[in-house]
């Protein structure tokens, strides 16, 4: 006579593994999803012109003394080319120096679709050199927003 106990621990067991798979790459998946800057961005509009729309995400600013660092969003109207590769939207890291009203490119991640989304395409590193704000300028709005200047 067979084990009843044996079997159903078995069947239970082999359940029980799939659940667990199942769970793992769901949360595996929800995690990728919320490490996505875009994913988790809050995007503010701080201005626009003929080209494109920009965004400020007030979430990721991180000060020092008089600098501070924060991500932005340039959403484009039309495609853009980036080394042959087309593009809609591109986020920029910028440094802002509060006191010196200078700005500073740090890195730009380039997107297929509108908004950050869809494939992420090249990223580069601009040369690092702080640059004046221009007076009423979508920089110096995006500087007064990481500088708390509102």
């Amino acid at each position: 006579m067979r084990d009843r106990k044996t079997c159903r621990w078995g069947s239970y067991h082999a359940i029980n593994h799939i659940g667990d798979w199942i769970m793992n790459k769901s949360l595996f998946t929800l995690i990728l999803v919320c490490l996505s800057t875009s994913a988790l961005a809050e995007w503010n509009k701080v201005g626009e012109d003929t080209d494109s729309t920009i965004y400020a995400d007030a979430s990721t600013i991180r000060k020092k003394g008089d600098v501070a660092k924060m991500w932005s969003l340039y959403d484009f109207k039309e495609t853009q080319k980036m080394s042959g590769k087309d593009y809609l939207s591109m986020e920029i890291k910028y440094e802002f120096d509060c006191v010196k009203e200078q700005s500073m490119t740090t890195y730009i991640l380039y997107y297929a679709s509108n908004m950050g989304g869809g494939e992420k395409g090249a990223f580069t590193y601009p040369p690092k050199q702080w640059q004046p704000i221009t007076p009423k300028s979508t920089m110096e709005e995006l500087w007064k927003t990481a500088c708390g200047k509102q």
